[in-house]
């Protein structure tokens, strides 16, 4: 990004939505920031709607599966066949709200496999493909100048980016006074 379009971007004060991940809420794609970061605003949302979302499931699983399978097919098939916005049967909440729902039953039905992690390196890289999505687009162009630098890059910045939240999650819980409970980037589960 040039400084002009650095410039432009805050002139445009749309840096919080670009890094909340709600750009595609405006009808603007990605952003110049991280243009991949739509996908937070999506899962922030479906999350904001899971206790109403979890609590119907609990107590009518059938009709919430088939509502929400029925709610995200005419979300779909409305925006596809009216060709609104930029891809909202990507980003939409209502789009995707049936892949969510699968997640809250599957887990309140226990459909799901139950392990844990065998070592302390497999719990560090399971947990850092999250900062790894968030920090591998800014710096694809790297891929096209040196492949290894590319990935020494990418998984320097995603142990950077995990070690601070856990950082700010453990300290994070000393303020609510929860400083006997170990951060869950601390310990394996």
């Amino acid at each position: 990004m040039s400084s002009v379009g650095a410039v432009q971007l805050l002139e445009k004060g749309n840096v919080l939505l670009q890094i909340s991940g709600f750009m595609a809420f405006t009808n603007q794609w990605g952003g110049e920031i991280n243009a991949v970061v739509w996908f937070i605003g999506l899962i922030m949302s479906l999350y904001a709607m899971f206790p109403l979302l979890s609590a119907i499931c609990r107590k009518n699983s059938c009709l919430f599966f088939l509502g929400t399978l029925a709610i995200s097919a005419t979300f779909r098939y409305y925006f596809i066949i009216n060709h609104i916005g930029l891809r909202p049967e990507d980003w939409f909440p209502l789009c995707r709200i049936f892949e969510f729902g699968l997640g809250i039953y599957a887990v309140q039905h226990r459909l799901y496999p139950k392990w844990t992690y065998s070592s302390r390196q497999f719990y560090v890289f399971a947990e850092m493909s999250f900062y790894i999505f968030l920090v591998h687009f800014p710096i694809i162009y790297l891929w096209k100048i040196n492949n290894l630098v590319f990935l020494v890059c990418t998984l320097f910045l995603s142990f950077g980016l995990f070690k601070v939240d856990s950082y700010i999650q453990k300290s994070i819980k000393n303020v609510a006074g929860e400083s006997s409970a170990q951060s869950p980037a601390s310990k394996p589960t």
